[in-house]
């Protein structure tokens, strides 16, 4: 086979896997990173000066 059929069957094989989460109400972690863990710190706290 060739590359770009290896690349498609693969794609169908990620498909499938992906269709199966959906159907048993999951969701892969690795599509949900960028959300949960930012390149850069985003913090909402505020500092305080007590005095």
């Amino acid at each position: 086979m060739t590359d770009a059929a290896d690349d498609l069957i693969e794609r169908k094989m990620l498909d499938d896997l992906y269709a199966d989460f959906e159907d048993a109400g999951l969701i892969p972690l690795w599509t949900q990173l960028d959300g949960l863990m930012p390149a850069t710190p985003q913090p909402a706290a505020v500092p305080h000066l007590w005095r």
